[in-house]
């Protein structure tokens, strides 16, 4: 049976050999051609380098918005200061799980007091080991600009890895131009631009390097070198997996090297081999698929109390249009279209080859379900199409007009002149993305260092901000990007969100001073002990206990409401009418200019009467309230629209102009606008100690 299968594939092959078996076809050869290779590799690995080198000279050029005070400069994810934090425990202590207990306190740190987590260097992420080992102290600023001077090395370093996945096959020349293609597209450079201190600086490089080392084992003739090269490739699986731990991707490229051997060389002993050495070598045996479930619930249960998943508001995992998507990785939907066709016909061309590289394609089909973040790995792939395609056709012309070798040589590399140039023109070579976190917002983190401390010191903040308070201050977090999805998320969103800052105090009080599984326990004993988080700060804090709140949070409020308003014992939303759960609460900044008549002033082509707080001659506003420096100014309260659903918000600094802004009335007097908009603090459970108007403040639980 099994010999039968083989001979109906070797017709079938004999027959594809036959349509396809051309010289246009085959893979460029020649003694000009290695020259070639060699300055189209170099001038692909200089483009991305040059790329992201030039977007740091903008940085150096504008501190204010690029750097701290002290010329630490920022970032521009969240995930950065995870991985500099890490670095910074792993130069100062020697053990990178000192960052590590001090994320989700004090879950984390009673979990390790109980089971002891590993602290080999290998556990902890390559990225990070590397920035310890290159920078020149344990401070922060030599930690991050370490890391970013890693950022255009690496992108580099990726080019160089897709010409060898390409080249792998014989196609040096168009590797070169899906290096420059690829690595400056769009869906690539919002994943490695400037101050991008994370892991996807180089996945995408391990990703095509892969492929290549597959592929060679696979096609390597004498035996003894198929499994030195299958050995070479799980050594450099184990790499990767050390980088970027998603052993997923190890099974796939196993798959692909059992798959391609077999098909080059029919002998199942072979592939049997190379397939065991790769799978023992390259640390499959001992680790997990890790899918990760969470991407895809839209609820997540705890302790039989049902929370929303956070996830569900990160903006890189909203999914995009088809356009969007193939605009994002080719920088114009028709040269995108025409790159997904020549793939196609690519693939009809190698089949087998097909085969290994459907993961590069794969991922811009995952996009349509787990948002952008997984479109870049497919940039490259698309981009080899192109060239592909352009150099071919290349070929085939010159084949067709019978030019001596000399011409067809010069237009050949003409060719890829030319495809460096449409490359270069249609990405997005002066991308620069802002820091993740405003100046003001870092600059007053560090500050938090002056402020009382002891080690049960805990900072209390929306999520975003978890792993940078831990790296800039060395105190414990209640949550950050890792410990998001959790119920402590919930618990900070709701304490945000609710008028009383009694029960907001007691909340974060309570979650300061009890591990996830303390409350499993509480909640166990007493189904109704989330109604009475509320009242545990009658208990005094065992511990200092800052809340920090800044006007990025204001950003944030469609997310934390989603998250906040919120009944966990019914699992349903919370939110007033007329509110979409879908959309959250927001606060609506508004362009305003006074008109001819007083009392009134022009907004987005809207009339706001502020005596009577008719909108258009419509009962909107219930009141409202101005601001100046600091100080409530002026407060008004329209008692024929007690129902009407917004507060208008005027704030003015100086001479400047007012910012204004609509307020839902719910979100008018929820802790977050009381403290943070208002500077309306009960004093009986919150004490302002950094107080870094309009744009940072913090205040301690008493």
């Amino acid at each position: 049976m099994i010999a039968s299968l083989i001979q109906k594939i070797d017709t079938a092959q004999a027959w594809h050999n036959s349509l396809t078996d051309k010289p246009w076809l085959q893979p460029l050869s020649g003694r000009w051609y290695l020259p070639l290779v060699i300055i189209a590799t170099s001038i692909a690995a200089y483009m991305n380098f040059y790329v992201r080198a030039a977007q740091y000279d903008v940085w150096e050029t504008n501190p204010e918005i690029f750097a701290l005070d002290d010329g630490t400069p920022l970032f521009t994810t969240t995930d950065a200061s995870y991985f500099v934090g890490l670095a910074q425990a792993i130069k100062r202590d020697g053990n990178f799980q000192t960052f590590n207990e001090k994320r989700l306190y004090p879950t984390n740190k009673n979990s390790m007091q109980v089971n002891p987590p590993p602290t080999s260097i290998f556990d902890a992420p390559l990225i990070s080991s590397l920035i310890a080992t290159i920078a020149e102290d344990n401070s922060a600023k030599a930690l991050l600009k370490a890391a970013h001077w890693l950022i255009p090395v690496t992108a580099a370093l990726t080019a160089l890895f897709i010409v060898f996945a390409f080249g792998s096959v014989g196609y040096w020349l168009e590797g070169a131009l899906a290096a420059a293609g690829g690595g400056l597209s769009l869906a690539y450079m919002s994943r490695s631009g400037a101050g991008r201190i994370d892991t996807d600086q180089l996945n995408l490089g391990f990703f095509y390097l892969m492929f290549g080392l597959v592929i060679f084992a696979a096609r390597a003739k004498s035996l003894r070198a198929s499994l030195a090269l299958a050995v070479l490739a799980g050594a450099v699986m184990w790499v990767f997996d050390w980088w970027y731990a998603k052993p997923l991707f190890g099974w796939a490229f196993l798959i692909a090297l059992v798959w391609l051997s077999a098909v080059c060389h029919r002998d199942w002993k072979r592939s049997l081999y190379q397939g065991s050495l790769f799978f023992l070598i390259s640390g499959l045996l001992w680790g997990n698929i890790g899918i990760g479930q969470g991407y895809y619930l839209s609820e997540l249960g705890f302790g039989g109390l049902v929370f929303p998943n956070s996830f569900t508001t990160i903006s890189e995992l909203t999914v995009l249009p088809f356009i969007t998507v193939v605009e994002r990785v080719s920088g114009s939907f028709w040269l995108g279209m025409v790159g997904v066709i020549a793939v196609g016909l690519w693939c009809l061309r190698h089949p087998a080859l097909a085969v290994v590289f459907a993961p590069a394609g794969a991922f811009m089909v995952l996009s349509f379900y787990f948002g952008t973040r997984t479109i870049f790995y497919s940039a490259p792939f698309l981009w080899f199409g192109l060239a592909w395609f352009l150099v071919t056709g290349v070929r085939a012309l010159i084949q067709l007009l019978k030019t001596e070798m000399w011409v067809q040589n010069a237009t050949i590399s003409a060719t890829a002149v030319f495809g460096f140039m449409v490359i270069w023109v249609s990405s997005p070579i002066d991308y620069i993305v802002r820091p993740a976190f405003p100046k003001s917002a870092l600059q007053g983190l560090s500050s938090l260092v002056t402020l009382p401390s002891n080690e049960q010191t805990v900072v209390a903040s929306w999520w975003d901000y978890g792993y940078a308070s831990a790296l800039l201050t060395n105190f414990n977090v209640l949550h950050d990007g890792g410990g998001q999805n959790t119920p402590v998320t919930y618990y900070v969103a709701r304490a945000l969100m609710t008028p009383s800052q009694s029960e907001a105090a007691g909340i974060l009080t309570y979650f300061s001073e009890n591990g996830l599984e303390d409350f499993k326990a509480d909640i166990a004993s007493d189904k109704t002990f989330d109604s009475k988080l509320g009242l545990y700060q009658k208990a005094k804090p065992q511990q200092t206990i800052y809340l920090v709140l800044s006007d990025q949070t204001a950003d944030w409020i469609p997310s934390i409401s989603k998250i906040g308003l919120w009944d966990p014992m019914k699992g349903v939303h919370t939110f007033p009418a007329g509110i979409k759960p879908a959309d959250g609460m927001r606060y609506t900044n508004l362009k305003c200019d006074p008109t001819k008549q007083p009392d009134i002033i022009q907004c987005d082509g809207r009339l706001f009467n502020l005596k009577t707080g008719m909108v258009d001659k419509k009962p909107l506003l219930a009141g409202l309230i101005q601001m100046q420096d600091g100080t409530r100014t002026v407060q008004r309260e329209y008692r024929d629209n007690q129902r009407a659903p917004f507060i208008l918000h005027l704030i003015k600094r100086g001479d400047d102009a007012p910012q204004i802004f609509l307020a839902h009335r719910r979100l008018f007097n929820t802790v977050f606008h009381q403290m943070f908009y208002l500077n309306q603090v009960n004093d009986q459970f919150f004490e302002p100690v950094f107080m870094q108007d309009p744009d940072f403040k913090v205040f301690k639980i008493k």
